[in-house]
């Protein structure tokens, strides 16, 4: 996990925590827990940098990961309608 490399410790409990509302809200959980804001809430609570830098790794982290997904279904999308074209 990136914590480790960063940070140099896990914080799979954070993690857990933040991907929690997934249960019940599936791909939409990132409505809680994954604002830019939220690691300040974090670190309040747990009196620990580290945690709250963590916690703003996860959401750069599921940024990227959204990013590129979108980017490969776009690039998938397009190959299809050329496909369609030829055929």
């Amino acid at each position: 996990m990136i914590d480790k490399i960063i940070l140099g410790k896990d914080y799979d409990w954070l993690h857990k925590l933040i991907d929690y509302p997934s249960v019940f809200l599936g791909p939409k959980h990132r409505v809680l827990f994954h604002s830019p804001r939220d690691p300040i809430i974090t670190y309040l609570l747990t009196n620990d940098l580290d945690a709250a830098l963590s916690h703003y790794l996860h959401i750069l982290t599921d940024k990227a990961v959204t990013k590129a997904k979108k980017k490969k279904k776009q690039e998938i999308d397009l190959l299809i309608k050329l496909l369609e074209n030829l055929l």
